[in-house]
């Protein structure tokens, strides 16, 4: 499921300016690049990953969009807290949703923290790790509805339907398969 994000994101580490547009303006594959650089993070994606947080903002607040916001967080540049500011701005959700992020008397110190505080308790670097949800939400974006249904339904052989775990979205994720 990984090959066409990790290919996407050599494209852009190489500074294939085609890919930075086509990758940027199609949503599923911003989404699936930003997840590549989850896993495989590298001090040069800074500018890289600014552009996708840019973009990411015509999705409204996603998961992805948090998930830009700190990888470019990571890198300190204090510069980069206005650039959060406009993306607070875009609409409503956005900026309810980041209303959290630093402001742009803040230092490179506490952006640092706060992202790293993001990545435990909401992005790790392990894919393992990850919500069963995410996968599935990732093959359904990617039109691989029978990847997605074959790990519900090794789900609901190993938990039961009536004891999936309560605070998994696979059920949610499941009827939207149908």
């Amino acid at each position: 499921m990984f090959a066409a994000c990790r290919a996407d994101l050599a494209r852009l580490r190489e500074g294939d300016h085609t890919a930075w547009r086509e990758v940027a303006e199609d949503p599923v594959r911003r989404r699936l690049t930003l997840r590549a650089a989850q896993f495989d993070r590298a001090e040069g994606d800074l500018e890289l990953l600014r552009h996708l947080l840019r973009y990411e903002t015509r999705s409204s607040m996603t998961d992805e969009l948090w998930l830009a916001a700190v990888l470019v967080g990571l890198h300190g540049d204090t510069g980069d807290l206005r650039l959060f500011l406009e993306v607070r701005e875009t609409d409503f959700d956005t900026g309810c949703g980041l209303s959290e992020v630093l402001e742009p008397r803040d230092n490179a110190d506490e952006l640092r923290r706060w992202a790293r505080e993001l990545v435990e308790s909401m992005f790790g670097t392990d894919p393992s790790d990850e919500p069963v949800s995410s996968w599935t939400d990732l093959a359904r974006d990617q039109r691989m509805t029978e990847v997605a249904s074959m790990t519900l339904r090794k789900l609901d052989g190993i938990h039961g339907p009536e004891q999936a775990p309560s605070t998994s979205r696979a059920p949610r994720t499941r009827a939207r398969l149908r």
